[in-house]
This record gives C-alpha cells, sequence and structure tokens, in this order.
C-alpha cells in the first residue's frame, strides 16, 4: 500500500516500485548541501522533484525545501527526544581536565571530519593535559587518521549510550 524512502539515494529505488498504491520521502535534511557542487549534489537536489509524498523533519526544512522545489502534498513534524534518555545533569563546574565531545565520522564526508581531526590535533597541542578529547559517531582506528593519543573514540554509540557520553563532556563539536 505504501513505500517510504529515508534518504536521497533510496529515491532511486523507490522510482521504480510499481506495486505501491502512495510513495513517500521522508527528508530529514537538506541533503544537496552535504555534497560540494557536482554530480551527486546534483542529484540529491533531483531526490526532491520525483513526485513523491514529502514529511519534512521540522517545519523550517519545510519550507526551506518548498522554497528550493515544487513538490506535491507534504507535511513536517517536529523532532521529539525521550526526557529518559535524554537529559541534563548539574554543571560539572572546574572540572579538570575539561571534556570535549567530537562527532567523527571519517568516511561521510558532508561531516567535514578532516577539519574535525585537525581542530582535534590542535587542542591536544595546545592545551595537553587540560582537556579530555573524546569521540563517537563511527568505528574507526585513530592511528589511521594521525590521531593517536590525542583522542578516545567511543564508536557507534547506541542512543542510550551516546546520551550517557554527552552527560560527561563539558563542550561538544557536532
Amino acid at each position: 500500500d505504501y513505500a517510504f524512502a529515508t534518504l536521497w539515494t533510496t529515491t532511486y529505488t523507490l522510482l521504480r516500485v510499481r506495486n505501491a498504491g502512495l510513495k513517500f520521502y521522508l527528508i530529514q535534511d537538506y541533503e544537496p548541501l552535504f555534497y560540494p557542487a557536482g554530480s551527486l549534489s546534483a542529484q540529491a537536489a533531483l531526490s526532491y522533484k520525483m513526485g513523491f509524498h514529502h514529511i519534512y523533519n521540522t517545519a523550517s526544512l519545510q519550507s526551506y525545501c518548498q522554497s528550493m522545489h515544487e513538490t506535491r502534498a507534504s507535511i513536517s513534524f517536529d523532532p521529539q527526544i525521550d526526557p529518559h534518555v535524554i537529559y541534563g545533569e548539574p554543571s560539572h563546574s572546574h572540572r579538570n581536565p575539561v571534556r570535549i565531545f567530537f562527532y567523527c565520522r571519517p568516511d561521510h564526508p558532508r561531516n567535514g571530519f578532516a577539519l574535525v581531526a585537525e581542530v582535534i590535533r590542535l587542542t591536544n597541542k595546545r592545551l595537553g593535559n587540560l582537556v579530555e578529547l573524546v569521540c563517537a559517531g563511527d568505528d574507526f582506528d585513530a592511528r589511521d587518521h594521525d590521531l593517536e593519543g590525542c583522542i578516545v573514540n567511543y564508536g557507534r554509540l547506541s542512543y542510550q549510550s551516546s546520551a550517557a557520553l554527552y552527560r560527561t563532556c563539558d563542550i561538544g563539536l557536532v
């Protein structure tokens, strides 16, 4: 009865589906901006013009996409968090060392890993023992990126584990 695409690349598969009554595209980000100008960015932009019903992750994303592309009937929703998992704790004032979290995904160019890695190296070099640098987001070996001894990588974490890690940090770079 229904078929969904949840990433721009899956819209091309959905385009070929013939046995679905309605086709939907869950748009979580404006994907064309995740790539340098070129074929990937253009293909991502074309995904908005395939005639699917759009479901947007926020009203502001819906407004932006509709200003950039003509779309069919669409709706948006406001994402929520589980307050039993995502919550703050009292400030850890004067924690030493200051714990800084970095979101790291080396194999995903849109996440700017090369820039983040350089920030990690410079922060480690300039602040040394005054900071503790930690990251999560993907499983990778710090040695492969000249980050050995600079950062502790927690890899891919569950929703609950991510929240627990965030609560131990003073600063986050995403």
